[in-house]
């Protein structure tokens, strides 16, 4: 499924019945078929509404200019990385 991929994710999910379901009609009958187990007409199928946001990450390095005034290294320092 989409939502299982990486970098995907579900911001809105919704379900709700499916407003043009109409129950099965018993053709001897004409009653609405039943469940037999509950004595209730099966339920309507459920439509879902979502929304998807996929993020990508594409691995870019950004690198920004540092003005030498901002950029200082103590006098006595043997290297820039400090430890």
């Amino acid at each position: 499924m989409l939502i299982n991929e990486p970098g995907v994710v579900g911001s809105a999910i919704s379900a709700m019945d499916d407003p043009s379901y109409q129950p099965p009609i018993d053709q001897m009958t004409g009653a609405p078929v039943v469940d037999p187990m509950t004595g209730f007409p099966p339920p309507a199928p459920q439509i879902y509404s979502v929304e998807l946001k996929r993020e990508y990450r594409d691995g870019r390095v950004v690198v920004e200019a540092v003005p030498p005034e901002e950029f200082l290294i103590d006098r006595r320092a043997r290297s820039v990385v400090t430890r």
